[in-house]
């Protein structure tokens, strides 16, 4: 079973998830993949973001979502990247977020999107998941 310990506090309170939703996501995730653990799930600033990324990535630059397996499994999603890519993408920041959770919650067990051989597993389990979520 996957368990969240989930940080919001960066995040109007009308942006929040429900601990129930995130929850969902997860079980889901850990039906898929069986993956067990607890995922720390934290939203940060784009300044806060771009500064993890130059550290851990060498890439200086904001990026909406950062994944790290150790020494817990950590998730970091940096809110106002979220909402521009929601309008980006016409649709809300609540979708945006549920997608970069999920996201970030499958390279920490194992799946991976940088090659495109890895992306073609990946991606499509993203998808479904999502879909299986937000009943879409």
């Amino acid at each position: 079973m996957l368990t969240a310990e989930l940080n919001q506090t960066r995040l109007p309170p009308s942006a929040r998830l429900k601990r129930r939703d995130v929850q969902m996501i997860l079980d889901e995730v850990g039906r898929r993949t069986k993956a067990r653990g607890t995922v720390s799930v934290v939203f940060v600033s784009g300044a806060e973001i771009r500064k993890i990324n130059r550290q851990y990535r060498h890439q200086d630059k904001v990026t909406d979502v950062l994944a790290f397996e150790a020494p817990l499994y950590e998730i970091i999603i940096c809110y106002p990247q979220a909402k521009r890519q929601a309008v980006e993408r016409g649709h809300t920041v609540s979708q945006e977020v549920v997608d970069l959770l999920i996201h970030g919650v499958l390279p920490v067990f194992g799946y991976d999107h940088e090659r495109p051989k890895d992306a073609k597993i990946m991606l499509p389990l993203q998808k479904k998941i999502y879909a299986k979520v937000t009943n879409r």
